[in-house]
């Protein structure tokens, strides 16, 4: 992200697919490098994209999406046309929150109550 919003950055701090020099890599801690590690995710994936991000250009998700996807066949990539990087929720309304809500009932089984089952077989017999 340096590199997209500082692109004269793009040559000392290097990554997949740069031949910069990557003099700055030794000073950065966490490195991030998603795109290089995104295949290896086995779980579900809910890619969010606001197509007018100002901070996080819409193709980075989309190439994070393909290489995910290209790996998990659960995934799935939602576009919100007018979402912005911090307002995407708010521009998305409704249709936001049920994208949500609908990708975790699909992948998120649901919590049964065992406590429940258990309280009937603890009662003294009489």
């Amino acid at each position: 992200m340096a590199g997209v919003l500082l692109p004269i950055l793009k040559w000392f701090i290097g990554g997949s697919g740069t031949k910069g020099p990557r003099i700055l890599n030794f000073l950065v801690r966490s490195p991030w490098s998603t795109i290089d590690i995104v295949s290896q995710i086995k779980q579900p994936i809910l890619f969010i994209s606001g197509l007018q991000d100002e901070m996080v250009p819409p193709f980075h998700m989309q190439m994070l999406y393909a290489k995910a996807a290209a790996h998990n066949n659960r995934c799935q990539f939602v576009e919100f046309p007018t979402g912005m990087h911090m307002d995407t929720w708010l521009a998305g309304g409704d249709n936001y929150w049920r994208t949500i809500q609908r990708f975790l009932e699909q992948h998120v089984p649901e919590k049964k109550d065992d406590h429940s089952l258990n309280s009937a077989k603890d009662l003294p017999a009489r």
